[in-house]
């Protein structure tokens, strides 16, 4: 993993622009070139400006690329007025309703959320009898139908937005059958089909067997499985002007890269785009949620690490990081009326973090755009929503 680094370089570019600004009497070295007394002439002034001038030239034109590349940008990070979470997390926006839809993931107690941009608060709800909620997402077509995760399944439910309780209409699909596994991250990609994957482990810390796998659903089609051997799923994202989708399994400590096709929803060439392990060191944190900006830079939460890593995947470069003041940092995703804040899911998962952990948190100023969430697409006609299923699938476990 290559991480950008201009210091060195701003320093021999302010040198020589330092140099060009200095009086005349005092001596310089540049290169091979040194001149006692640039007073002795105007011609050897003249000629003295011109080589500091050109050597500037050179300097900027020569790392000015890795200037650009690593900015210095004034961010701004604020609290959203939100309940403490035990883990936030898949936070996803939706223009419509200019609202932010989360999860609170916790054993026997969690609850969904809603952040309204306009009213600047969170609505919160819990579905009665359910164990583990495990993610929340819009369903086209409709303004109070959202696909649901519950353990190991996907349940279309009914809620409002602002009160308290969630009905269940049905369930969809179920995942990793003859497993104590659960549904972890998931995300829609532009056409609104379903990809997510499942975890086997709470923990990266240990000897068990990677029994995950990730998944992909589309209407009318059966539950697809992309790839097996996974231990925790987490970020997903698709940089649309390369066909690469990007995906995060934590104890990896890695992000692996795919080739993408949006007309049928494969992704295929696997390959490891970074590795955070060094000389077989791995960081005291793992990566987490993922999110893209239109530029197709990746901005990926790190879970113990207290920052947001902003990556180039075309260099492979870590282009700046984005400071929190919680450690444990779930997830992301762009939102707001112009798609320029960044929302940020954190969690206070062991009751012993940080005072800021656990909240919903907004990052402005970065000078970049995303996407919104997209809906799930299940309909055929937004006009009869009429769900089309193929007949030779069993997108249940057998009981």
């Amino acid at each position: 993993m290559k991480v950008a680094t201009c210091k060195s370089k701003r320093v021999i570019v302010v040198v020589f622009l330092g140099l060009s600004l200095q009086t005349p009497q005092v001596s310089y070295r540049t290169g091979k070139i040194q001149i006692s007394n640039l007073n002795r002439n105007i011609k050897q002034r003249n000629i003295m400006r011109v080589t500091i001038q050109t050597i500037y030239l050179v300097a900027l034109f020569t790392w000015g690329g890795c200037l650009l590349n690593y900015p210095v940008i004034d961010y701004k990070v604020e609290k959203l007025p939100s309940p403490r979470s035990t883990v936030g997390e898949v936070p996803h926006w939706n223009p419509k309703t200019r609202s932010l839809y989360y999860i609170n993931i916790h054993d026997y107690n969690s609850s969904l959320h809603r952040y309204d941009y306009i009213e600047n608060r969170v609505y919160t709800a819990t579905i009665d009898g359910a164990r583990t909620l495990l993610f929340l997402l819009p369903i086209k077509c409709t303004t109070d139908q959202f696909l649901i995760g519950i353990d190991r399944t996907a349940v279309i439910a009914q809620w409002d937005g602002r009160s308290p309780t969630v009905t269940i209409n049905q369930a969809l699909f179920e995942l990793d059958c003859g497993t104590s596994n659960v549904i972890n991250d998931i995300k829609t990609d532009q056409l609104g089909r379903f990809y997510g994957g499942t975890k086997c482990v709470e923990s990266c810390d240990t000897n068990q067997r990677a029994t995950g796998a990730f998944y992909g659903y589309e209407k009318g089609k059966c539950l697809r499985k992309f790839f097996e051997n996974v231990f925790i799923s987490n970020g997903l994202t698709w940089v649309r002007h390369t066909k690469k989708f990007y995906y995060v399994d934590s104890c990896t400590y890695d992000i692996k890269e795919f080739d993408y096709n949006p007309w049928t929803g494969d992704i295929s060439n696997e390959h490891q785009l970074i590795s955070l392990v060094q000389n077989g060191v791995k960081p005291n944190y793992v990566l987490d949620g993922m999110t893209n900006d239109r530029n197709g830079n990746l901005y990926v939460a790190t879970f113990g690490g207290s920052k947001i890593i902003k990556i180039n995947p075309r260099t492979r470069q870590i282009l700046m990081e984005i400071v929190l003041p919680a450690t444990q940092i779930t997830s992301v995703a762009f939102g707001g009326p112009n798609l320029d804040i960044l929302y940020v899911t954190t969690a206070n998962k062991d009751g012993k973090q940080p005072e800021g952990s656990g909240y919903l948190y907004k990052v402005t100023g970065l000078q970049a755009r995303g996407y919104a969430g997209v809906d799930l697409n299940l309909y055929d006609s937004c006009l009869w929503r009429t769900m089309r299923n193929n007949e030779h699938c069993n997108p249940f476990c057998s009981k």
